[in-house]
């Protein structure tokens, strides 16, 4: 016997940002989101903590968080996030199978940003400069209305838009939720 056809098991955005972030609490998004410049400064160090010399010097390196009723920002100066790894990977819903899980720390699962961001507000605004391979720096932003995110016409769409950006003071990222 045949197929009669398909049940779909699409989850919906909606539910999937329910899920997402219903067990986490505030302060564990707030240290994924640390977490992640942290990393950054590591990386501009040339590794882990485990692969950086006793003399490795960390000092020149920031994050700063505000906080107010009606916004939470992170900004660091850890180097950014690139265009091609922001449209690779730091923005999908976990990792594929074929990632180097042993370059991250916390965030081996690739949901840790994700979840943060849609768990602490629906008005989310990320910003990048990074220096190129030229040394040049590029900027790029990442708008995410997750209402409208969530309510969008095409369901199988994941995907978020990347804008152009003025740069930051210096290279890093820019949460502001």
């Amino acid at each position: 016997m045949g197929t009669l056809g398909t049940a779909s098991a699409n989850p919906t955005r909606a539910f999937f940002v329910r899920m997402l972030t219903r067990d986490i609490a505030l302060e564990d998004c707030i240290l994924d989101l640390l977490d992640n410049s942290v990393d950054g400064a590591w990386s501009l160090e040339g590794g882990r903590p485990l692969t950086l010399g006793d003399t490795t010097n960390l000092s020149e390196y920031s994050i700063k968080i505000e906080l107010t009723p009606e916004k939470f920002i992170i900004h660091d100066n850890c180097g950014g996030i690139s265009l091609d790894d922001a449209a690779a990977y730091a923005f999908t819903f976990g990792r594929s199978e074929d990632a180097d899980t042993d370059s991250f720390s916390i965030g081996i699962y690739g949901i840790g940003m994700k979840r943060a961001i849609f768990k602490l507000g629906r008005k989310i605004n990320i910003r990048s400069t990074y220096k190129d391979a030229s040394g040049n720096l590029q900027s790029f932003r990442v708008p995410i209305d997750v209402d409208t995110w969530v309510s969008g016409p095409n369901e199988n769409n994941w995907d978020f838009d990347i804008e152009p950006d003025e740069p930051l003071a210096e290279p890093g990222v820019r949460i502001e939720i």
